[in-house]
């Protein structure tokens, strides 16, 4: 095992995921709460995301446990960017869902594998 207790990135549970190596040696995550696996392509740079992205997941989490503000904007941002990525995948330009107001921050998903 590489890593433990870390924070889950799909349901966002401290301490649930796992860092691993498979029987080749390439890192995975884990997380077993929601069963979530996250295959990495290498050490680096995916590695370097994980750990900077860590804090911000943790932070994030106690801000929407304090506030129910905060929870309602955090659960319009992902609504907000589920609906982007639909909207990227059905062929179209990533239109904001109903509702969403014209100056919300868009999400801009790459069209390669960043290396």
């Amino acid at each position: 095992m590489l890593a433990s207790d870390l924070t889950c990135f799909g349901c966002l549970s401290h301490g649930t995921a796992r860092l691993l190596l498979d029987k080749r040696g390439r890192p995975y995550s884990t997380c077993i709460a929601c069963g979530t696996r996250m295959f990495l392509p290498s050490f680096t740079p995916q590695l370097n995301g994980i750990a900077l992205l860590e804090p911000e997941a943790r932070a994030l989490v106690e801000r929407m446990a304090r506030s129910p503000e905060e929870y309602t904007k955090a659960q319009e941002r992902v609504g907000r960017f589920l609906a982007e990525v639909r909207a990227r995948i059905n062929g179209g330009d990533a239109l904001p869902p109903p509702g969403a107001s014209a100056d919300a921050p868009r999400v801009i998903l790459p069209a390669t594998r960043i290396a």
